[in-house]
Parts: structure tokens; sequence; C-alpha cells
């Protein structure tokens, strides 16, 4: 069963990170309860507003299972949450979750929307100038979801999931998608008939299908 195991918050600050001083929120604290409503966790902040926060990029989930990796990969042990994420969940792999699902977490509906695209954040955070590359190369780059009906959030807690399209398009399959295979026409068309998909990836992957011939 998929849980809620961890919900996080944080301010925009001046920060000295691997790379040079930065203004960002990507450092999180932990929350036991949070409300939640359309832009995501009521005082939850993002520096850079074009490629984060807004309705369609609410809160950003990072699975559980990832840290792991990274600590193998890295040699060392990371802070929780290391990746800026709002949620840490288990049980929802990129390969588990798809476009349009939609979650009950006691009384909030998320919706699944894109990938968590890597910026520079991540890898100045944890020391490690690859790591966003990492991310890509792995397709461990966590997600986004909408909120569709807000309320309190509890940490620890269960993750119902409530809808999930017949043709579910994962968010592996759109990492693969851009990362790997961004000229596979069918994928391409086929991740296009999602409904949920944000406006953002609509435009990118409508590029990817005309420059690919389709």
């Amino acid at each position: 069963m998929a849980s809620l195991e961890g919900l996080y918050a944080g301010r925009i600050e001046r920060l000295d990170l691997d790379g040079g001083a930065a203004t960002t929120a990507i450092r999180k604290r932990a929350l036991e309860t949070a409300r939640v409503g359309e832009l995501g966790i009521d005082g939850d902040e993002q520096a850079d507003r074009k490629n984060h926060g807004g309705p369609d990029m609410a809160l950003c989930v990072y699975p559980a299972e990832h840290y792991a990796l990274w600590r193998k990969r890295l040699g060392r042990e990371l802070a929780v949450p290391a990746f800026g994420e709002n949620l840490r969940v288990a049980g929802r792999l990129e390969d588990d979750a798809a476009i349009d699902e939609v979650w009950r977490v006691g009384e909030v509906l998320l919706q699944v929307v894109q990938p968590r695209v890597p910026c520079s954040m991540p890898a100045a955070l944890n020391g490690e100038r690859s790591l966003n590359a990492w991310m890509r190369e792995s397709g461990a780059t966590g997600y986004l979801l909408r909120v569709l009906q807000g309320g309190e959030l509890t940490a620890p807690a269960a993750i119902e999931v409530v809808e999930r399209p017949r043709d579910a398009v994962t968010i592996a399959e759109l990492n693969r998608l851009r990362y790997r295979e961004p000229g596979d026409v069918a994928g391409l068309r086929r991740a296009l008939a999602s409904n949920g998909l944000t406006a953002t990836w609509r435009e990118r992957l409508e590029g990817q299908l005309r420059r690919a011939g389709g």
C-alpha cells in the first residue's frame, strides 16, 4: 500500500551551496501537519516561480525508495528531505504513478500531472554536481501534483489511489520520452492523449512530435 512518509515546506532564503550562493527554497523543514490548498502547502515558497509552484506544480513528490539508491551512489547518508520535495511517499514510484491518477490522503484529493524536471538546486544542496544528470538518467526524478480538493494533510498517512486512467501513461514513460527516446511518435501521441497533463509538458511533447515528423 502507498503511504505519505514525510511532509515538508520551506521559505526562500540565501544559502551558501556548492557552486556559490543562491536564493532558493530548496531546503525544507519537516511538518507533522499542514494545510494544503490550490497552490500547495500553506507557507511553502518558491524562489523560481517560472519553473516551480502554481496550481499545476503545487506539490513536489519524491519516492522514499530512491534514498537508498543515492546513499549508495554518493557513498554517504543524506539529510531528509534531500531533494526539495514537499511529500516523501512510499509505494508510488515513477513507474507506478500515472498522469491523471487521483489520490485521496485523508480529506485531500491530489492529481498526478507531470514529472519533476531536475534543476540545479538538488545537486547544489547535496554537493554533487552530477546529481541532476544522474536523476534524469536513472528516471528517479520524482513528480508533481495538482490539488483537486484542499484540506489538512498529516504525515504519516495512507495514500488511496481513487482514480487511474485505463490507458495509463506513467511518469517513467514520460521520462523515457523526454530523456531517452524523444522521437518515439507512437509514445508521444499516447502521452498527449492524457487529459491531466500540464500545459508546459503538453507543449514540450507537441514540439517533440513535430520534430519527429508525427
